[in-house]
Protein backbone atom coordinates (compact mmCIF):
# COMPACT_ATOMS: atom_id res chain seq x y z
CA UNK A 1 0.00 0.00 0.00
CA UNK A 2 1.83 3.31 -0.76
CA UNK A 3 0.98 5.89 1.56
CA UNK A 4 0.51 9.57 0.49
CA UNK A 5 1.68 12.71 2.56
CA UNK A 6 0.43 15.65 1.21
CA UNK A 7 2.32 18.43 2.52
CA UNK A 8 1.10 21.62 0.43
CA UNK A 9 4.08 23.82 0.96
CA UNK A 10 6.16 24.68 -1.70
CA UNK A 11 8.90 25.34 0.49
CA UNK A 12 8.70 22.10 2.36
CA UNK A 13 8.22 20.15 -0.89
CA UNK A 14 11.92 22.22 -1.77
CA UNK A 15 13.18 20.89 1.69
CA UNK A 16 12.00 17.44 0.93
CA UNK A 17 14.07 17.33 -2.79
CA UNK A 18 17.06 19.06 -1.51
CA UNK A 19 17.44 17.57 2.40
CA UNK A 20 17.56 13.94 0.78
CA UNK A 21 21.14 14.25 -0.54
CA UNK A 22 22.11 14.61 3.62
CA UNK A 23 20.07 11.10 4.04
CA UNK A 24 22.49 7.87 3.77
CA UNK A 25 19.81 6.95 0.68
CA UNK A 26 23.13 4.18 -0.22
CA UNK A 27 22.24 2.08 3.08
CA UNK A 28 18.77 2.01 2.73
CA UNK A 29 18.52 -1.71 0.05
CA UNK A 30 14.76 -1.67 -0.61
CA UNK A 31 14.71 1.91 -2.34
CA UNK A 32 16.51 -0.40 -5.47
CA UNK A 33 15.62 -4.07 -5.60
CA UNK A 34 16.35 -6.35 -8.24
CA UNK A 35 13.13 -8.72 -8.93
CA UNK A 36 14.95 -11.25 -10.85
CA UNK A 37 16.48 -12.09 -13.89
CA UNK A 38 13.38 -11.97 -16.89
CA UNK A 39 12.69 -14.20 -19.73
CA UNK A 40 13.15 -12.33 -23.22
CA UNK A 41 10.47 -13.27 -25.33
CA UNK A 42 10.67 -13.99 -29.34
CA UNK A 43 9.42 -11.54 -31.33
CA UNK A 44 9.90 -10.80 -35.76
CA UNK A 45 12.47 -7.88 -34.63
CA UNK A 46 14.66 -9.86 -32.02
CA UNK A 47 14.52 -10.49 -28.53
CA UNK A 48 12.18 -8.00 -26.42
CA UNK A 49 11.82 -7.71 -22.85
CA UNK A 50 8.40 -6.83 -21.81
CA UNK A 51 8.03 -4.30 -19.11
CA UNK A 52 4.38 -4.35 -18.59
CA UNK A 53 4.48 -6.11 -15.23
CA UNK A 54 1.89 -9.16 -14.24
CA UNK A 55 1.48 -11.99 -16.08
CA UNK A 56 3.91 -11.09 -19.02
CA UNK A 57 6.89 -11.49 -17.17
CA UNK A 58 8.75 -14.62 -15.98
CA UNK A 59 11.81 -14.73 -14.68
CA UNK A 60 14.74 -17.75 -14.82
CA UNK A 61 15.02 -18.89 -11.09
CA UNK A 62 18.75 -20.06 -12.27
CA UNK A 63 20.99 -19.74 -15.39
CA UNK A 64 23.62 -21.81 -17.67
CA UNK A 65 26.14 -21.01 -20.03
CA UNK A 66 26.91 -23.81 -22.60
CA UNK A 67 30.81 -22.18 -22.62
CA UNK A 68 31.08 -24.70 -26.34
CA UNK A 69 29.08 -22.32 -27.52
CA UNK A 70 29.40 -18.67 -26.34
CA UNK A 71 31.61 -16.54 -23.34
CA UNK A 72 29.17 -14.54 -22.06
CA UNK A 73 26.25 -14.81 -19.72
CA UNK A 74 23.75 -11.50 -20.87
CA UNK A 75 20.71 -11.29 -18.53
CA UNK A 76 17.81 -9.21 -18.86
CA UNK A 77 17.43 -7.93 -14.98
CA UNK A 78 13.99 -6.35 -13.83
CA UNK A 79 14.80 -3.98 -11.42
CA UNK A 80 12.59 -1.79 -9.39
CA UNK A 81 13.01 1.52 -7.71
CA UNK A 82 10.47 2.17 -4.44
CA UNK A 83 11.40 5.81 -3.73
CA UNK A 84 7.86 7.81 -3.58
CA UNK A 85 7.18 10.00 -6.06
CA UNK A 86 7.22 13.81 -5.90
CA UNK A 87 3.55 13.66 -6.17
CA UNK A 88 3.40 10.73 -3.47
CA UNK A 89 5.22 13.21 -1.08
CA UNK A 90 3.64 16.89 -1.78
CA UNK A 91 0.52 16.40 -3.78
CA UNK A 92 1.76 17.89 -6.52
CA UNK A 93 2.62 16.52 -9.84
CA UNK A 94 5.70 17.79 -11.32
CA UNK A 95 5.42 19.44 -15.00
CA UNK A 96 9.31 18.89 -15.31
CA UNK A 97 11.25 15.46 -15.31
CA UNK A 98 14.15 17.00 -13.48
CA UNK A 99 12.05 17.63 -10.54
CA UNK A 100 11.78 14.07 -9.82
CA UNK A 101 14.79 13.64 -7.59
CA UNK A 102 13.59 10.05 -7.03
CA UNK A 103 14.77 9.11 -10.73
CA UNK A 104 17.77 6.35 -10.64
CA UNK A 105 19.72 6.35 -13.21
CA UNK A 106 22.29 3.27 -13.16
CA UNK A 107 26.10 3.55 -14.02
CA UNK A 108 27.32 0.43 -13.04
CA UNK A 109 27.05 -3.27 -11.46
CA UNK A 110 29.51 -4.69 -8.73
CA UNK A 111 29.97 -8.61 -9.52
CA UNK A 112 31.40 -11.67 -7.16
CA UNK A 113 31.50 -14.39 -8.55
CA UNK A 114 32.04 -17.73 -6.18
CA UNK A 115 32.88 -21.20 -6.69
CA UNK A 116 33.20 -23.82 -4.49
CA UNK A 117 36.58 -25.59 -3.82
CA UNK A 118 35.26 -29.08 -2.87
CA UNK A 119 33.25 -29.47 -5.94
CA UNK A 120 35.48 -28.24 -8.29
CA UNK A 121 37.94 -30.49 -6.91
CA UNK A 122 35.43 -33.36 -6.73
CA UNK A 123 34.15 -32.75 -10.08
CA UNK A 124 37.43 -32.50 -11.57
CA UNK A 125 39.82 -35.35 -9.54
CA UNK A 126 41.89 -36.40 -12.55
CA UNK A 127 42.89 -32.61 -13.22
CA UNK A 128 44.67 -30.08 -11.42
CA UNK A 129 42.09 -28.01 -10.40
CA UNK A 130 43.29 -25.77 -7.91
CA UNK A 131 46.48 -25.28 -9.75
CA UNK A 132 44.58 -24.46 -13.10
CA UNK A 133 42.09 -22.18 -11.04
CA UNK A 134 45.49 -20.28 -9.39
CA UNK A 135 46.30 -19.85 -12.76
CA UNK A 136 43.29 -18.22 -14.25
CA UNK A 137 43.25 -15.83 -11.67
CA UNK A 138 40.30 -17.31 -10.11
CA UNK A 139 40.45 -18.31 -6.23
CA UNK A 140 38.81 -21.25 -4.33
CA UNK A 141 36.32 -20.39 -1.50
CA UNK A 142 36.77 -17.13 -1.85
CA UNK A 143 34.86 -13.84 -4.04
CA UNK A 144 36.15 -12.78 -7.22
CA UNK A 145 35.27 -9.21 -7.82
CA UNK A 146 34.82 -7.49 -11.37
CA UNK A 147 32.67 -3.99 -12.00
CA UNK A 148 30.49 -4.06 -15.21
CA UNK A 149 28.99 -1.18 -16.68
CA UNK A 150 24.91 -0.75 -17.63
CA UNK A 151 22.92 2.03 -18.11
CA UNK A 152 19.38 2.63 -17.12
CA UNK A 153 16.69 5.09 -15.82
CA UNK A 154 13.91 4.50 -13.59
CA UNK A 155 11.47 6.88 -12.30
CA UNK A 156 9.93 6.13 -8.89
CA UNK A 157 7.21 4.23 -8.29
CA UNK A 158 8.26 2.18 -11.11
CA UNK A 159 10.36 -0.75 -12.65
CA UNK A 160 12.26 -1.06 -15.71
CA UNK A 161 14.22 -3.80 -17.61
CA UNK A 162 18.55 -3.53 -17.19
CA UNK A 163 20.87 -5.12 -19.71
CA UNK A 164 24.00 -6.75 -18.10
CA UNK A 165 26.63 -9.33 -18.48
CA UNK A 166 26.80 -11.26 -15.63
CA UNK A 167 29.57 -13.04 -17.00
CA UNK A 168 31.49 -10.86 -19.57
CA UNK A 169 32.71 -12.30 -22.25
CA UNK A 170 36.60 -12.03 -21.35
CA UNK A 171 35.89 -13.95 -18.47
CA UNK A 172 33.80 -16.67 -20.33
CA UNK A 173 37.01 -17.41 -22.03
CA UNK A 174 38.86 -17.44 -19.34
CA UNK A 175 36.48 -19.90 -17.44
CA UNK A 176 36.35 -22.22 -20.36
CA UNK A 177 39.98 -22.79 -18.97
CA UNK A 178 38.79 -24.65 -15.70
CA UNK A 179 39.75 -28.35 -15.59
CA UNK A 180 37.24 -31.53 -16.99
CA UNK A 181 35.09 -29.03 -18.61
CA UNK A 182 36.18 -30.42 -21.67
CA UNK A 183 35.57 -34.00 -20.60
CA UNK A 184 31.74 -33.07 -19.92
CA UNK A 185 31.98 -31.76 -16.60
CA UNK A 186 29.98 -29.13 -14.97
CA UNK A 187 30.42 -26.46 -12.70
CA UNK A 188 27.86 -23.88 -10.42
CA UNK A 189 29.08 -20.26 -9.97
CA UNK A 190 27.07 -17.92 -7.96
CA UNK A 191 27.26 -14.40 -9.28
CA UNK A 192 26.16 -11.58 -6.47
CA UNK A 193 25.02 -8.73 -7.93
CA UNK A 194 25.36 -4.85 -6.38
CA UNK A 195 23.21 -2.76 -9.02
CA UNK A 196 25.11 0.97 -8.46
CA UNK A 197 23.48 4.55 -9.40
CA UNK A 198 22.59 8.17 -8.48
CA UNK A 199 19.72 9.51 -8.11
CA UNK A 200 18.67 13.03 -10.07
CA UNK A 201 19.83 15.32 -7.19
CA UNK A 202 23.28 13.63 -7.28
CA UNK A 203 22.78 10.92 -4.26
CA UNK A 204 24.68 7.43 -4.81
CA UNK A 205 22.25 4.11 -4.62
CA UNK A 206 23.18 1.05 -4.23
CA UNK A 207 20.88 -2.02 -4.82
CA UNK A 208 20.93 -4.54 -2.09
CA UNK A 209 22.72 -8.18 -3.04
CA UNK A 210 21.16 -10.19 -5.28
CA UNK A 211 22.85 -13.67 -6.03
CA UNK A 212 22.15 -15.99 -9.25
CA UNK A 213 23.42 -19.52 -9.63
CA UNK A 214 24.73 -19.99 -13.21
CA UNK A 215 26.15 -23.56 -14.20
CA UNK A 216 29.13 -23.83 -16.80
CA UNK A 217 29.07 -26.59 -19.26
CA UNK A 218 30.19 -28.22 -22.38
CA UNK A 219 27.73 -29.01 -24.89
CA UNK A 220 24.67 -29.34 -22.43
CA UNK A 221 22.72 -26.50 -24.74
CA UNK A 222 23.37 -28.32 -28.20
CA UNK A 223 20.94 -30.71 -29.40
CA UNK A 224 22.36 -33.44 -31.50
CA UNK A 225 19.72 -32.87 -34.18
CA UNK A 226 20.95 -33.60 -37.30
CA UNK A 227 24.04 -36.25 -38.70
CA UNK A 228 27.31 -33.72 -38.50
CA UNK A 229 27.43 -33.76 -42.27
CA UNK A 230 24.24 -32.06 -42.25
CA UNK A 231 25.23 -29.32 -39.51
CA UNK A 232 28.33 -28.72 -40.45
CA UNK A 233 26.87 -27.51 -44.02
CA UNK A 234 23.30 -26.76 -42.61
CA UNK A 235 22.32 -24.68 -45.83
CA UNK A 236 23.84 -26.63 -48.69
CA UNK A 237 24.63 -29.80 -48.44
CA UNK A 238 23.36 -32.38 -51.19
CA UNK A 239 21.01 -34.00 -49.41
CA UNK A 240 19.02 -31.43 -48.58
CA UNK A 241 16.19 -29.87 -50.49
CA UNK A 242 16.09 -26.71 -48.90
CA UNK A 243 18.26 -25.29 -46.08
CA UNK A 244 17.51 -25.67 -42.97
CA UNK A 245 15.26 -23.17 -41.39
CA UNK A 246 16.18 -20.57 -38.31
CA UNK A 247 13.84 -22.35 -36.42
CA UNK A 248 15.59 -25.71 -37.20
CA UNK A 249 18.87 -24.29 -36.58
CA UNK A 250 18.51 -22.48 -33.13
CA UNK A 251 17.93 -18.70 -32.97
CA UNK A 252 19.05 -18.08 -29.07
CA UNK A 253 19.15 -14.06 -27.63
CA UNK A 254 22.43 -14.76 -26.60
CA UNK A 255 24.08 -17.87 -27.60
CA UNK A 256 25.29 -20.18 -25.37
CA UNK A 257 22.61 -18.81 -22.67
CA UNK A 258 19.84 -20.59 -21.04
CA UNK A 259 18.19 -22.12 -24.54
CA UNK A 260 18.93 -25.05 -26.59
CA UNK A 261 20.18 -24.68 -30.13
CA UNK A 262 20.33 -27.76 -32.59
CA UNK A 263 23.91 -28.56 -34.18
CA UNK A 264 23.30 -27.36 -37.45
CA UNK A 265 24.12 -24.22 -35.70
CA UNK A 266 27.32 -24.97 -35.04
CA UNK A 267 27.99 -25.19 -38.30
CA UNK A 268 25.80 -21.93 -39.71
CA UNK A 269 28.45 -19.92 -37.13
CA UNK A 270 31.66 -21.42 -37.70
CA UNK A 271 31.54 -24.27 -39.92
CA UNK A 272 32.81 -23.88 -44.07
CA UNK A 273 29.22 -21.77 -45.22
CA UNK A 274 29.62 -18.89 -42.11
CA UNK A 275 31.93 -16.91 -43.91
CA UNK A 276 36.01 -16.28 -44.17
CA UNK A 277 36.21 -19.91 -44.29
CA UNK A 278 34.80 -21.06 -41.24
CA UNK A 279 36.93 -21.54 -37.61
CA UNK A 280 37.65 -25.15 -37.16
CA UNK A 281 38.77 -25.22 -33.25
CA UNK A 282 35.26 -23.33 -32.87
CA UNK A 283 33.10 -26.01 -34.94
CA UNK A 284 34.95 -28.46 -33.33
CA UNK A 285 34.31 -27.35 -29.50
CA UNK A 286 30.56 -27.10 -30.43
CA UNK A 287 30.17 -30.62 -31.62
CA UNK A 288 31.79 -30.98 -27.93
CA UNK A 289 35.73 -31.74 -29.32
CA UNK A 290 37.08 -29.54 -26.99
CA UNK A 291 39.18 -26.80 -27.94
CA UNK A 292 42.97 -26.26 -29.55
CA UNK A 293 44.17 -26.55 -26.31
CA UNK A 294 44.84 -29.74 -24.89
CA UNK A 295 42.34 -30.27 -21.76
CA UNK A 296 40.50 -27.31 -22.35
CA UNK A 297 37.55 -25.44 -24.54
CA UNK A 298 40.17 -22.83 -25.42
CA UNK A 299 40.73 -22.03 -29.00
CA UNK A 300 43.94 -19.70 -29.52
CA UNK A 301 41.06 -17.91 -32.26
CA UNK A 302 39.23 -16.54 -29.21
CA UNK A 303 39.74 -12.76 -29.14
CA UNK A 304 39.25 -11.26 -25.84
CA UNK A 305 36.90 -7.88 -25.59
CA UNK A 306 38.38 -4.53 -24.21
CA UNK A 307 36.09 -3.34 -22.39
CA UNK A 308 35.21 0.29 -21.59
CA UNK A 309 36.11 2.05 -18.14
CA UNK A 310 34.20 2.03 -15.70
CA UNK A 311 32.78 4.66 -13.67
Amino acid sequence: MRTSILLRTTALAGLLMTGAAACDLGSNPPALIIRGNQVPEKTEQGCAIPTGGGGQQQFWLAGRLDLAVGSRYRAFLSVQNNFPTLQNLTGFEPTDARLEAGTILLTHAELTYRISQAAVLEAFAAHDAAGTLEGLGIPLDASLPTTVNITGTIPPQSFNAVQIDLIPANHGILLRGLPGLADGGQIQVVVDVELVGTRVDGSEIRSGIWSFPITLCNGCGVSFAFPEAIATRPFTHPSLDQPLTAEQIGTPCTPGVDENVSNAFCGAFWGPESGGGGNTCKLNRCFGRGGDLPGTLICTSDVAAIPAPVP
